[in-house]
C-alpha cells in the first residue's frame, strides 16, 4: 500500500524514523484523508512517530503536498485531504491522454525539488501550459521537457509523435466518424 505523491515526504520520513528503532515492517495508507501507518513490531515509541505524521497528513495535500489542506468529502464519498487548487479539479483538464506523463513529472519533480508544485496542465491554441511553482533551476527543466513532450502527445490515448498533435491519426478517425451523421456512413 501506499499514499498520494503529496505525502511523500512525509512516508519517507515516517519509514526513515521508524527503521531506525528498529520497526521492520510498515504498512502505509491513506484513510478517511488522513495518512495511517501499521508498524511491525508496535511499540509506544513506534506509535508516537506514527502519530506525528498522521498529524502532519492533516494540513498537507496528498496530491501535491502543498499546505494549507483540509480534509474534503468528494462527490464520490471518499474523503481526501486537498489543497485550494486540487479542490477545484484534477491537475489534468481536457486530455485524458496527457495524466500519465504528468504523473511522471510530479514524481520527477518531488526527487529533484521536494516543495515543487504543479497546479494544473491544460491545453491552449499555441501548446500545453502549465501552473506550477518551482525554485530551482533542474525543477524548472523538467517541468519544460514535460510540456515540450506533451505537445507532441495525443489527447486521448497519450501516444507520443514526432510533431505537435492534438490528437493522433487513429483518435482524430474516431472524432470525425463519431460526429458524422448515420446518414453520411458509407
Amino acid at each position: 500500500m501506499s499514499v498520494g505523491r503529496g505525502w511523500a515526504t512525509i512516508e519517507a520520513d515516517l519509514r526513515a524514523e521508524l527503521a531506525a528503532i528498529g520497526v521492520e515492517k510498515v504498512s502505509v495508507y491513506e484513510k478517511y484523508g488522513w495518512l495511517r501507518a501499521d508498524p511491525t513490531p508496535w511499540s509506544e515509541a513506534a506509535q508516537a512517530i506514527c502519530d506525528r505524521a498522521e498529524e502532519r497528513s492533516e494540513t498537507t495535500c496528498e496530491v501535491c503536498g502543498a499546505r494549507p489542506a483540509e480534509r474534503n468529502r468528494l462527490p464520490s464519498g471518499w474523503i481526501k485531504t486537498l489543497c485550494a487548487w486540487h479542490r477545484t479539479g484534477p491537475i489534468v483538464r481536457y486530455r485524458p491522454g496527457w495524466q500519465a506523463r504528468v504523473d511522471r513529472l510530479v514524481t520527477e519533480l518531488a526527487g529533484v525539488e521536494p516543495n515543487a508544485m504543479v497546479t494544473i496542465v491544460e491545453p491552449t491554441t499555441l501548446g500545453p501550459k502549465g501552473m506550477f511553482h518551482t525554485e530551482t533551476e533542474a525543477g524548472r527543466e523538467l517541468i519544460w521537457a514535460a510540456l515540450e513532450e506533451l505537445a507532441r502527445t495525443c489527447g486521448r490515448c497519450g501516444c507520443v509523435g514526432a510533431e505537435r498533435i492534438d490528437w493522433c491519426e487513429t483518435c482524430a478517425s474516431r472524432r470525425v466518424q463519431a460526429k458524422r451523421p448515420a446518414s453520411e456512413e458509407p
